[in-house]
């Protein structure tokens, strides 16, 4: 372990004696199902690509790399213009938002830049991940996910030199590997041993509630 893991590490072990840890807590919405889930074909592994704002319009045109891997991809785009816009290959859908939960039951792996909600959200369905971060905080979530074995993970500046291939490869590895899908699915269900909401309003209560 680095010398400056050792120290978060340090830090993680002292903390102090009221603190409760809840788990993860997931966002979630009460939008429709994606319209494109009755187009989806069940012979073609989905990926969810959800990238933000930060660099979409820049990987947007080379999605077709991505589609010639066989896959079907379901892009959550958060610009209106961009849907109406946007001419895409087939199998690659457009949807400005996306209710994540009646989507990724039907997807293979997740696409992100490493925000902790997507990532959460993947493995809360046990899908493996790849991540194609913009700045260090994204990059340090996944490293995690590339050394705990549940993706893959790279910067955007690096695609941006090297090409999409090399999101297309990382793509191909985690799907051709079962290992990844079946770590994220463990990992699964090590999370769904936890209800973060209910355990943070209740530890939220109980703290308003104690004398002072």
């Amino acid at each position: 372990m680095r010398a400056e893991e050792r120290q978060r590490s340090s830090l993680v072990r002292q903390l102090p004696p009221r603190t409760q840890y809840v788990g993860p807590l997931t966002w979630r919405n009460r939008l429709p199902p994606p319209r494109c889930l009755k187009e989806l074909s069940p012979d073609k592994p989905t990926i969810y690509l959800s990238l933000g704002s930060e660099g979409l319009e820049d990987l947007l045109v080379h999605l077709d790399v991505l589609a010639r891997e066989n896959v079907q991809i379901v892009v959550a785009t958060g610009a209106p213009d961009v849907v109406r816009s946007r001419t895409v290959p087939d199998g690659v859908f457009l949807e400005q938002y996306v209710n994540t939960d009646q989507l990724l039951p039907h997807c293979a792996l997740v696409c992100c830049h490493g925000g902790n909600g997507t990532l959460y959200q993947a493995l809360s369905y046990g899908l493996p991940i790849v991540v194609v971060a913009t700045h260090q905080e994204q990059s340090y979530g996944g490293k995690r996910i590339q050394r705990l074995g549940l993706g893959r993970t790279m910067m955007l500046r690096a695609v941006e030199k090297q090409g999409f291939g090399l999101v297309a490869a990382a793509v191909r590895d985690v799907l051709m590997d079962c290992g990844y899908r079946e770590r994220a699915q463990e990992f699964s269900r090590h999370l769904h041993g936890w209800n973060g909401a209910e355990l943070a309003a209740a530890a939220i209560e109980n703290y308003l509630q104690a004398p002072k």
